[in-house]
């Protein structure tokens, strides 16, 4: 007994790793079991630390030599020995060298380098013993049947991808009633097949109804109606392959609730083999179809109307029968009332008075169809909606979107007519006043999609609208602006026929007060004129001259030309009226902002000629120096008498003899002939501006600016 104990006792504990394979496209958790030292039986190879409510499948590595994997029997969880082949005396002599050369610290000490690149060598060869006695000459033996490693195996490079090939025979062999799944399974699909196709809040979606053909339809859950899929009628659904094994368990005990680990279980055996997430999905449908309600940890019970919530597995325990009692006649009646707004008919019971419902349904659907008020909502960009709005559409969908499922189901002989009422009672929690209160939400709905057009159309003819200096205008502004707040957020009839009579009212006002400013200005005879009177004046005929002359700046030049482009559009030749009815704005560059900046281009125009002028002759008087000898040796060439005339002015001028006065006509073609003999470097000196007092920096910036600018604009060389 001691030595018993002592064994025991010094047994090697078993190391594994957890890891996770695809099949048909569903995920499987098993491990991987180091187990070579345990020897001398089944039950020391296999172990009592198995743990397997979660468990899919197991590898054992064992040592070449056990013999007693050929007699272990048929496991529940599918258990597979991997047994390598036996080193040979070669290959442990070079395991062991190796150990040295990893382990001896004193000689990598003392041989360094060499060491290292002996270390190098002996890795490949372990690498090539590894891949010999594990992949080339190992087997895995599954049920029985040795198993060798093919070619195509031996490459991958992860031992979930091994795995996933080389368990593929077992699993074919004892499951063969799993689904085929084109994709794989996650939670994250769970989730959403589970929140938004079984709920209903979103069973159309694109994205929802692949997922529905992709792993609901292979499972038996959803069949195709139409063009969408819908999950089965409950009829159906509760005598599918695996949804009556949980039926079963179920029906055993019907006021008692059956655990997940339970069902977990049974429909993971043979022939079933279902992972946790097709498990998940099949228990969700049957929910939905009001067969079963899960059960929390804490008692409660979930039932189909809070599907559309995240459901937190880990929080579930159970399943049970649903709790809630079905519908009388009477009160099925009632709801065939309520959803039609018909009360010709006494009661479903009568075979005539269950037509009439059939055919008051059918004028229900066709005018919800035709309605298309879910769709509408759908396609809506996402930047004009608001919470609210959300929350209702999603609501619409899980009550209405629902209830038009069920009345397709009804009126196309897949549910009863019973079946079907008791689903639209069910939908609005048997509470008439729920019913009304979604009916209203339609409304709201149909007043925020309807009104959209308008709100759209307003938000951008106001967001491009200039401010005016009408109290009145600005007030129907503001009111604008009220009522789409308002009506975004609580949409109705009313507010939306409000906003359009504002809307009317405000256009009016401001397309009058816009068009009476643009013609004002922009057909304004005054300007022209002023504008007119400049282009004829002898300053600006000086002023045209002079600025074409090499040792001038052309930044007075460019301005006066900006402005002269600005009076050419003057005339506008557009109908603003009909323009403004598209953007609040003329094609021309007139604006309601630079009104009085129109007002004063004249005056700007005959400043920046005035100041030009000025610059001109501060420049010219700078260059005097420079241009006198010019205009002397003109003078002395004896030609034209009014030319030498003229030149000799310039003489006078420049040499401070006369007045700067307006030049004459001779006098500028004189001076365009002298500058362009200015050498490409004359010799100046020039005085930089002396103000008295103190000034800002942005006072001597303009100031400094203004004297560098009045410099000749020719290369010339400076003393100050």
């Amino acid at each position: 007994m001691r030595a018993h104990q002592r064994r025991t006792t010094i047994a090697p504990q078993i190391d594994s790793n957890d890891c996770q394979i695809s099949w048909r496209g569903g995920y499987r958790r098993g491990r991987v079991i180091w187990n070579w030292d345990r020897r001398g039986g089944i039950e020391n190879l296999i172990g009592n630390e198995r743990h397997i409510d979660y468990l899919d499948w197991e590898v054992i590595v064992c040592h070449p030599e056990n013999r007693d994997i050929s007699s272990v029997p048929k496991t529940e969880v599918p258990t597979v020995f991997w047994q390598p082949a036996p080193l040979n005396p070669e290959e442990e002599d070079t395991l062991r060298r190796y150990h040295v050369l990893l382990t001896n610290t004193d000689l990598r000490d003392e041989f360094g380098e060499q060491v290292r690149a002996a270390g190098h060598t002996h890795f490949l060869a372990v690498e090539k013993i590894w891949k010999r006695i594990f992949m080339d000459d190992g087997i895995l033996l599954i049920d029985g049947f040795q198993h060798p490693f093919p070619d195509e195996a031996k490459h991958l490079q992860t031992l979930s991808e091994l795995f996933s090939q080389m368990l593929m025979p077992l699993f074919e062999l004892r499951f063969q009633h799993h689904p085929y799944f084109e994709r794989n399974l996650g939670m994250s699909e769970v989730s959403q097949l589970v929140s938004e196709h079984f709920s209903g809040t979103k069973h159309s979606f694109p994205e929802v109804q692949e997922l529905a053909r992709l792993f609901a339809v292979p499972l038996g859950l959803a069949i195709e109606q139409g063009n969408n899929y819908i999950l089965d009628t409950d009829e159906k659904i509760v005598n599918k392959t695996f949804t009556k094994e949980v039926m079963d368990l179920v029906n055993q005990n019907p006021s008692q609730t059956v655990t997940l680990k339970t069902i977990y279980q049974t429909l993971k055996q043979e022939p079933f083999g279902l992972a946790r997430e097709a498990q998940h999905l099949v228990l969700a449908a049957l929910v939905a179809q009001r067969c079963l309600e899960f059960v929390t940890s804490k008692g409660d019970r979930i039932n189909r109307r809070s599907l559309d919530l995240k459901i937190i597995w880990d929080d579930i325990v159970g399943v049970a029968k649903p709790s809630t009692l079905l519908y009388s006649s009477a009160e099925l009646t009632k709801w065939a009332k309520i959803l039609t707004g018909i009360d010709s008919f006494q009661t479903i019971d009568n075979p005539s008075d269950a037509e009439l419902v059939g055919q008051a349904l059918q004028v229900w659907l066709n005018d919800w169809q035709n309605a298309k008020l879910l769709e509408r909502f759908d396609a809506l960009p996402e930047e004009v909606l608001n919470t609210r709005t959300w929350k209702l559409a999603r609501h619409a969908q899980k009550t209405f979107g629902l209830v038009e499922i069920t009345v397709e189901s009804v009126l196309s002989r897949a549910i009863s007519l019973e079946e079907g009422l008791q689903r639209v009672a069910d939908a609005f929690s048997d509470s008439e006043e729920e019913f009304y209160f979604c009916a209203k939400n339609l409304v709201v709905l149909e007043d925020f999609i309807s009104g959209l057009g308008l709100r759209k159309r307003i938000w951008e003819y106001l967001a491009l609208c200039e401010a005016t200096k009408d109290e009145n205008i600005e007030d129907l502004r503001h009111q604008l602006l009220n009522i789409l707040e308002e009506v975004t957020l609580s949409p109705s009839e009313t507010l939306n026929s409000q906003l359009d009579r504002t809307w009317q009212a405000f256009f009016e006002r401001f397309a009058d007060y816009f068009a009476i400013k643009h013609d004002m200005i922009m057909k304004s005879h005054l300007l022209q004129e002023r504008f007119d009177k400049i282009m004829i004046s002898d300053e600006w005929w000086e002023f045209e001259n002079l600025s074409h002359l090499p040792v001038f700046h052309k930044h007075y030049w460019n301005e006066a030309q900006k402005l002269c482009g600005q009076f050419k559009e003057l005339d506008c030749g557009f109908d603003v009226k009909e323009m403004l009815k598209s953007h609040p704005f003329c094609a021309c560059s007139f604006s309601l902002m630079q009104i009085e900046s129109w007002e004063k281009l004249p005056f700007v125009l005959s400043e920046i000629v005035t100041n030009a002028r000025i610059s001109y002759r501060k420049t010219l008087t700078i260059l005097s120096q420079t241009l006198i000898p010019l205009l002397e040796d003109f003078v002395n060439l004896g030609r034209e008498a009014d030319f030498t005339t003229a030149a000799k002015n310039l003489i006078n001028i420049l040499g401070g003899k006369e007045e700067f006065r307006l030049l004459t006509n001779n006098e500028l073609i004189i001076l365009n002939k002298v500058t362009q003999n200015i050498s490409s470097s004359p010799l100046l000196r020039v005085t930089i501006p002396n103000e008295e007092g103190f000034l800002t920096r942005s006072e001597l910036q303009s100031q400094l600016n203004e004297w560098i600018i009045q410099l000749p604009s020719e290369p010339c060389l400076l003393k100050i």
